[in-house]
């Protein structure tokens, strides 16, 4: 039997924030699961270069659609092997479609319950909320970046997996 695959989101592996979190724990997660092999969707050339890519169990495919846009939700599902245990979303984008267990990371619950105030584009608020409630009901995980953001995700309810803060150090 195969090693089990998990598929990663990494387009933002190069930004500030959550891409400063893929660097910091993709690494980490890749030594710790020793039995599973890795698709890392993103800008393959750049991924390249790193050191976990000329690792066996690594595949690293192209994906370029815009982080939230709505072309994500064709593209991810193409891009990602069909044998994909879990799919890790390192943030709120998840593909909608994706008929598998997906893991996602909250970085803000601002993306949930925006302050008062605070305008968004209708488009931007219906594409969140859609994702809102994709994430709600079909995540195995949620793994939230500090005590406040889980706290702030349990008090709005409605999540039927568990939430987990965790720390980047």
């Amino acid at each position: 039997m195969p090693a089990p695959l998990i598929t990663v989101d990494v387009r933002m592996f190069r930004s500030s924030g959550i891409g400063t979190y893929l660097r910091a724990l993709l690494p980490r997660v890749m030594r710790l699961l020793t039995d599973a092999r890795f698709c890392l969707l993103g800008d393959a050339r750049s991924l390249a270069s790193e050191s976990f890519a000329s690792d066996p169990r690594v595949e690293c495919r192209e994906l370029d659609a815009g982080v939230y846009s709505p072309l994500e939700q064709v593209s991810i599902p193409r891009a990602a092997p069909e044998e994909t245990r879990i799919f890790w979303s390192p943030n709120v984008n998840v593909p909608v479609v994706h008929p598998g267990r997906l893991l996602v990371t909250v970085h803000d619950a601002f993306y949930f319950e925006p302050p008062a105030g605070v305008r968004t584009r209708l488009d931007k608020r219906a594409y969140l909320r859609l994702l809102t409630m994709r994430l709600k009901s079909k995540a195995g995980a949620v793994l939230c970046v500090s005590e406040f953001t889980k706290s702030e995700l349990e008090r709005q309810g409605s999540w039927r997996c568990p939430l987990h803060a965790v720390r980047n150090g």
